[in-house]
């Protein structure tokens, strides 16, 4: 599986994070290398991205440098968004809200409370496109309470 750019030859790793200032060249170009790995096996774990004990060994003193923040991880990522954004005449913005329910991990930390259905997280994101995209499906439920719910689907006109 190639990431977006690869095939054109441009090197997208390092358009999007090769300036964060990380405060060490070395850490930003560690940055880049592991966005290249995980790009190349996005559903791996680290061990398998990594294979060799020293990348592998590599990712982990990464992640546990005080210098690798997220903050300033994504600052690269959304510099070259914005930069991406200004050359289009439409760029929509598609937010989904997913709740992770770690309640059966009771080790972890940093995790807070999903209302009434346990402890995890709550990830919040926003793709950009930049191209058309049309409705294909939507299914929605409802029903009055206590009665059993009901599903439709609609599908779109090019469907029909």
């Amino acid at each position: 599986m190639l990431a977006e750019g690869e095939a054109d030859g441009r090197d997208w790793a390092e358009d999007e994070l090769g300036a964060v200032a990380l405060g060490d060249a070395r850490l930003t170009s560690r940055l880049v290398e592991l966005a290249r790995s995980f790009a190349r096996a996005p559903d791996a774990s680290l061990p398998q991205a990594l294979p060799k004990w020293s990348e592998l060994k590599a990712a982990y003193r990464f992640f546990d440098n005080a210098k690798a923040v997220p903050e300033h991880i994504l600052s690269g990522h959304i510099a070259a968004t914005r930069l991406r954004t200004q050359t289009v005449p439409i760029v929509l913005a598609v937010q989904d809200t997913t709740y992770l329910n770690w309640e059966h991990h009771p080790a972890t930390q940093g995790l807070g409370r999903l209302s009434d259905a346990g402890r995890g997280i709550i990830c919040h994101s926003t793709p950009l496109r930049q191209n058309s995209c049309r409705l294909y499906k939507t299914r929605t439920w409802g029903g009055d309470e206590g009665s059993e719910w009901q599903g439709t689907q609609r599908n779109s006109k090019a469907e029909r």
